[in-house]
Order: structure tokens, then sequence, then C-alpha cells
């Protein structure tokens, strides 16, 4: 194999796993964003609910002046970027790996 395959090979497995976490993500959201719907939805004064995961706040909800809304929070972009941004770290990672073993390999 050519050090430019074997660079593919490991982006591909890379950006297949990111691209899974990121499906993920949507659908978490997605989710989190039906449940706050409904909490807030369900409040009969003037309320806020949030719905998190793990700590970040995905979705905020709740009646104000009889209505009813629902705002992301900063925990919804933190949920769909960091796939991305772990997905460019290891492809890098293992761009490197893959480009120093086959520069390894040839010296041999």
């Amino acid at each position: 194999m050519t050090t430019g395959q074997i660079a593919r090979l490991a982006l591909v497995g890379v950006a297949t796993a990111c691209i899974v976490l990121w499906v993920v993500g949507i659908i978490i959201a997605g989710v989190n964003y039906a449940e706050a719907f409904a909490a807030a939805r369900a409040t009969t004064a003037e309320a806020t609910v949030s719905e998190d995961l793990f700590g970040l706040p995905l979705f905020e909800g709740g009646r104000r002046l009889g209505r009813f809304d629902i705002r992301p929070g900063w925990g919804l972009p933190v949920l769909l970027i960091a796939p991305a941004v772990i997905g460019i770290g290891l492809s890098f990672i293992a761009a490197a790996r893959q480009g120093s073993r086959a520069e390894g390999a040839r010296r041999r």
C-alpha cells in the first residue's frame, strides 16, 4: 500500500466515527427538544424548564405572558460541534501516524 492509500483508510475510519457521533447528537437534540416542548406546554404558570444532557443545557423553555417558547441553550452548539472538532483532530493524528509509519517502512 502506498502512503496515500494508508492515509485515506485512516481518514475514512475517523470520518465515519465523526458522522456517527454527529447523527447521534442530532437525535439526542431532537428528543430533548420534544421533551422541552412538552414540558413548556404543560406548565400552567410563569415557569422555565430546562432540558440538560450531562450538565449541558440543550434547550430552555417555559411560559411568559401566557405564551410558551423554546430557546436553544449553550450546550446545543457544544453537542453538535464537538464531534466535528474531535474528528478533525483525530484525522490529523491518524494521518500523521500513518505517514510516519509509511515513511519508516520505505526506509527499510
